[in-house]
């Protein structure tokens, strides 16, 4: 009898459905990988980009927060990287069992390499510092109480270089 209702617990703990993980004061830590596809007339480049984020729920559904995005950009002709310091704000609306569809936006300070060769195989490079923006669309599956798998397709801009690409996430509520 009593092994059953330890069962009868541990079965109810996984199948009853909790989004305490979006309520006020609840923090969020985790990060995002991407892959995007660049083409802009002749030119074409792959980009990677990884960002680890940490935010805090200042109203039930909105978190706040900061994280850093790494991106690796590669060309035939070029390679660069940078690294932006990125605020953001997310809002999580939407409760269909364990599935959350959310909004994202973020803006900050990117700072970057980039070296290359041009015609004639003359070599460059240059570091630059740029203001950046992004904004995504995305729904969370919490296959846990507390943490998510996601995916959010995306649209990055750092200063005239624009990107739209799917990333996918891994996030811890608590």
């Amino acid at each position: 009898m009593k092994k059953n209702m330890i069962i009868i617990a541990i079965l109810l703990m996984f199948s009853i459905t909790s989004f305490a993980q979006t309520e006020k004061g609840k923090f969020m830590i985790g990060g995002n990988a991407s892959f995007a596809k660049i083409k802009q007339f002749e030119y074409k480049a792959n980009e990677f980009n990884i960002s680890p984020l940490g935010g805090y729920f200042i109203v039930e559904n909105l978190a706040v927060g900061v994280g850093l995005d790494y991106t690796l950009h590669k060309s035939k002709s070029s390679k660069g990287e940078s690294i932006a310091v990125m605020p953001f704000a997310r809002y999580y609306f939407g409760k269909y069992d364990k599935l959350r569809f959310f909004g994202h936006a973020g803006m900050g300070l990117a700072s970057g390499r980039v070296k290359g060769t041009v015609v004639n195989d003359r070599n460059y490079s240059y570091s630059s510092r740029k203001f950046t923006y992004k904004g995504g669309i995305g729904a969370a599956y919490f296959f846990t109480k507390n943490i998510a798998l996601e995916g959010m397709l995306q649209y990055d801009n750092i200063k005239y270089d624009n990107s739209i690409g799917f990333n996918i996430g891994l996030k811890i509520h608590f």
